[in-house]
């Protein structure tokens, strides 16, 4: 709703900084939070190397989250298969 809110302010106002930021928002899929780092740049190539640089980082930071969520997911595969083995053994 506050992202609306300002959205709606910012055409009111016609800010053309503001707008650039929304559309960049729009155009690269990016949140408004990121476009919020960059939106203070005034040069619109800089701004565009920064939004991109920045979604690149988030990228690889949820790459690297994904990895660490991975590992605890194998141990607990490794510990289900060997409850498993160990039962099935002791049924027989």
């Amino acid at each position: 709703m506050q992202a609306k809110i300002e959205d709606i302010c910012a055409r009111r106002t016609m800010d053309p900084q503001r707008i650039t930021a929304w559309k960049l928002a729009e155009e690269y899929g990016c949140s408004r939070l990121l476009v919020s780092m960059v939106a203070p740049i005034r040069n619109i190539d800089v701004q565009v190397k920064a939004s991109e640089s920045l979604m690149q980082m988030t990228e690889a930071k949820r790459g690297q989250l994904e990895k660490e969520k991975e590992i605890p997911r194998r141990e607990k595969r490794k510990e289900i298969n060997r409850e498993v083995r160990r039962s099935t053994w002791e049924m027989w």
